[in-house]
């Protein structure tokens, strides 16, 4: 695994973590739910180069977030299928006391429908959706009590942005002991430096990094 990231790791700093066994995948369990971060339109974007996005929605990621969507589509039509929890995230802002608390500390303004998850994989009826003012998905919400009241031993991590709500959320999700994937296809990032170290840094301490057809071929296996 350590291979995707060599030309991040000094060869000194990568024996390190191949002696310490750093990377190495802890597996997934048998009740998985997937995890849909922030898939608004504020974080999402224009299908445009990351210049272009931004001018409309300074917090977005455009084209790199747009290839994730489609990966998202694929596995959320594979969760539905099999009956198994999918979770959406939006990042909204409260008012308290006349100060505004928001997930991130930006407060630029965004373009048109901007807090609405985008529509191609807008959540289903059979969909959970939860507002949160945190980075972590768990923070300050009920998702904990939702997710053990199906048994859910796995959280398949998905959305954006990969360094901050992402990240935050899936080491949340390993602290409070589930299994934890994060799908590297099916993330991103406006900063592809800020994309790969996160990852990095993720499968070093936190989670499997798995790809989309790795989940799915996960998935079925769990039906033998």
């Amino acid at each position: 695994m350590l291979n995707e990231w060599e030309d991040l790791l000094t060869k000194d700093e990568r024996a390190v973590a191949e002696s310490l066994g750093l990377s190495k995948r802890i597996g997934l369990g048998r009740k998985p739910s997937l995890l849909i971060v922030d898939l608004q339109y504020s974080f999402v974007g224009l299908r445009a180069p990351l210049a272009e996005s931004v001018k409309v929605y300074p917090r977005s990621a455009g084209e790199s977030a747009w290839r994730a969507v489609e990966k998202i589509g694929e596995l959320r039509e594979e969760f539905h299928k099999r009956g198994n929890p999918v979770i959406y995230t939006k990042a909204s802002g409260v008012q308290l006391s006349g100060m505004e608390v928001r997930a991130t500390k930006s407060s630029l303004k965004d373009g048109p429908n901007a807090e609405e998850i985008v529509s191609e994989v807008k959540p289903q009826k059979e969909d959970v959706v939860i507002e949160k003012v945190a980075a972590s998905a768990f923070q300050g919400t009920p998702l904990v009590r939702y997710l053990n009241s199906l048994s859910v031993d796995t959280v398949i991590v998905t959305g954006g942005v990969t360094s901050g709500c992402v990240r935050a959320s899936a080491v949340d999700a390993f602290s409070l002991g589930y299994r934890v994937a994060v799908v590297k296809d099916a993330v991103f990032d406006r900063f592809s430096i800020s994309h790969r170290v996160s990852l990095m840094d993720l499968s070093l301490k936190y989670a499997d990094i798995v790809t989309t057809e790795e989940v799915k071929s996960y998935l079925r296996e769990l039906e033998k």
